[in-house]
């Protein structure tokens, strides 16, 4: 379930919105101000990243 059921299961940040707001959803960059979300993307569903990844990468790993 943690793996498909992220928001639901309540293992994401308080920073990823629950709720079905207008809110922009984007992946975050770093200080390049580039993303490298593609290409950690394998990393989605791999529990031991979930609560990071799903904070830096929430459209990439399809959260938002």
């Amino acid at each position: 379930m943690k793996d498909q059921c992220i928001k639901t299961c309540g293992f994401c940040d308080s920073e990823i919105s629950t709720t079905s707001t207008s809110s922009i959803c984007e992946d975050k960059k770093g200080i390049d101000g580039k993303s490298n979300c593609k290409d950690v993307k394998h990393l989605c569903n791999v529990p031991l990243y979930v609560p990071l990844i799903s904070i830096q990468c929430p459209l990439t790993c399809g959260l938002c």
